[in-house]
Parts: C-alpha cells; structure tokens; sequence
C-alpha cells in the first residue's frame, strides 16, 4: 500500500489529503499486526500519529544523495544482527531489503547519482524501519531501541518544530534541515554528510548492542543522554550556519 501511493506520489505529485489517508491505514495495519493495537488506548492513536510522523519525517531526510542509502544500510543492517541474535524476527526479510539496498546504492552514492529512492524507496524503507524498531521494543521490552532512528529524529522533529515556529507548511520543500545546511552552507559534498549521518547513527546502535539486556534505569539513561546530545549537537550546528 505504501509503495504504490508513494509511487503515485512520485509519478503525480499528490496532495497530502490523498496520501495521508493510506498512510494512516498502514500504519494501523501495522500495529494491529504487532498487536499494539487498543481502540480503547488512548496511547494506541498516539503511536498510530507518531507512526505516520515517523514515515513521513524519514522521507524529508532524504534530501542529498547517499543519505538514504547509508543511514538506511546502518539501521537495517543493526535490526539484522539483532534478529539473527535473538533468533526472533525473519532473517530472511532483513536481508532480503538489504540486498535491494545495496544494488541502490551502486547507483546512488554518487558524485553524480544516476539513481534516486523517490518516495518509493524512502517512505518503504521507513514502513520497514518502523515495524522492526517496533518488533523489537515489543518482543524485547526495551526502550533503547528508540534510539536505532535518533539521529534522524532529532534533525527531523527539531527541524519541523522550527518550521512551524517560522509559520512555515511542513508539507512544503524547505532547506531548513542540518543535512541541508552543511551542504549549503559548509560546502561539505553530499556524500560526506550523508556518511557522518550513517557513523553517527553507526555509534549509537554500537551502544545498544552493548545495553539492551541491562536493567531499565540503564537503557532510559542510555535514550536521554543520546538525545541531550544529538539535540546539543543540533543547536549548535543550526546556530552556526543560520544567518
């Protein structure tokens, strides 16, 4: 479902009253079939919003080339190791993307890419991204897995909060996030940019590895205090590259 509107979208540019609806749908669909799904929990629609948010801020970071491909390739192939560990989700279907990730890659990390993800490939990847960070939390009961997407969701949620502080429609294109700044700004090539998104990402899913078996107090310390930082990190680069 979210391949073919997102195809569509590619295709005709939609409006967000069309696509939002099926968005909506999956991610619905996607809970049901994590069993998170409560009519009568009043956090099921929180989650079901935040989904849609998710899918859609992860389709937003795929602005320069390479960064869908190495921030993706990072997360998949985390949430790989961990169904191969734990023996718990099909190996099969992480593997499987990461094949397609790959031959995308040959094409797209590039000075000059011959190939894009369009919102095909990024709003799917961020569906997959979603069920497996959602898999985990549940079949694990552990937090920290929060924080296989923070990088993204930092630069992402602080970026939207500072559209809407401007005025601006967050459905619009913009050049307001970090990634974009150090392209335009900096004059830092896309491909480095995009690297030192997928390293960073890299090191804190080095982290969970090493603490998703601890006690809760650990994991929760672990998720605020790789959130202080990448938010530190995030104002001060924001501030110095915005005139």
């Amino acid at each position: 479902m979210i391949a073919a509107i997102s195809f569509l979208d590619d295709l005709y540019a939609l409006s967000v009253s069309i696509r939002l609806p099926f968005h909506f749908i999956a991610v619905g669909l996607l809970l049901y079939q994590l069993g998170w799904f409560d009519v009568f929990s009043v956090s099921t629609y929180v989650l079901w919003v935040l989904g849609v948010a998710f899918m859609n801020s992860y389709n937003f970071m795929d602005g320069i080339n390479g960064i869908t491909f190495m921030y993706s390739l990072v997360v998949l192939a985390f949430f790989s190791l961990m169904a191969y560990m734990e023996n718990s989700m099909s190996f099969q279907l992480t593997m499987y993307v990461l094949i397609s990730l790959l031959i995308f890659g040959f094409f797209n990390v590039r000075k000059k890419a011959v190939f894009f993800a369009g919102d095909i490939g990024s709003m799917t990847l961020a569906i997959l991204v979603l069920f497996m960070g959602l898999y985990f939390i549940l079949k694990l009961n552990t937090p920290i897995f929060l924080c296989a997407v923070s990088v993204y969701a930092v630069d992402s949620g602080l970026t939207i909060a500072y559209r809407l502080w401007l005025g601006e429609k967050i459905s619009q294109p913009h050049r307001h996030h970090i990634y974009q700044k150090l392209v335009d700004k900096s004059g830092w090539s896309h491909l480095k940019v995009s690297f030192y998104y997928g390293f960073i990402q890299l090191l804190i899913c080095l982290g969970i590895l090493f603490l998703y078996q601890t006690e809760l107090w650990i994991q929760y310390m672990y998720t605020f205090g790789v959130c202080i930082i990448l938010v530190l990190g995030y104002y001060s680069i924001f501030k110095k590259l915005t005139v």
